[in-house]
Formats: structure tokens, sequence, C-alpha cells
């Protein structure tokens, strides 16, 4: 339960996220999210692939489109969760 606080935090902007590329207040950049993400995801028993998933949305909340969309690329999982967040991306 405390990991899930610690990733729903990572989801707190004063905005959602726009349509299209615009940048927007109060989002993290990529480095700061990658070391956040690792020493929560290393804390937890979430399996690899949905560590994956996790990752990419999460990046894709704060706008980093190609980094999100690199995480998705990791494999295919058998519930079609990887095509959905590919979906997002692009």
């Amino acid at each position: 339960m405390e990991r899930q606080r610690e990733l729903e935090k990572l989801l707190a902007t004063a905005e959602p996220p726009e349509l299209g590329p615009v940048a927007r207040a109060g989002v993290q950049t990529e480095a700061a999210l990658q070391r956040q993400l690792e020493d929560i995801l290393a804390r937890s028993q979430i399996p690899e692939e949905r560590r994956q998933l996790i990752r990419a949305l999460i990046l894709l909340w704060h706008g980093q489109l190609s980094s999100a969309r690199a995480w998705t690329d990791y494999r295919p999982d058998e519930h079609g969760d990887q095509r959905r967040v590919q979906r997002l991306v692009d």
C-alpha cells in the first residue's frame, strides 16, 4: 500500500496532461521521474512487465512521450496492456 501511495504522488500534478505537445507547469523531468521510479519499483513486488507499464504511464503523464514510448516497446504482454499504453502514446 505504501508503494501505491508513492506511485500516486508521481501522478499529482496541478493540471491533467494536455492533448498535444504542449508542456504544462508542475511536471517533473525524465531524470527525476526515473530516479524516483527506480527507488519505488525496486522495493516493490510488482512483476517486471507491470513495472515497465507503470513507468511508461507515469512518464506519459508528465509529458515524456518519447521515453514513454520506449518503455512500451519493452515487450508484449498476454493481457494487451502494452498495446493500450502504446495507443495512448501514439
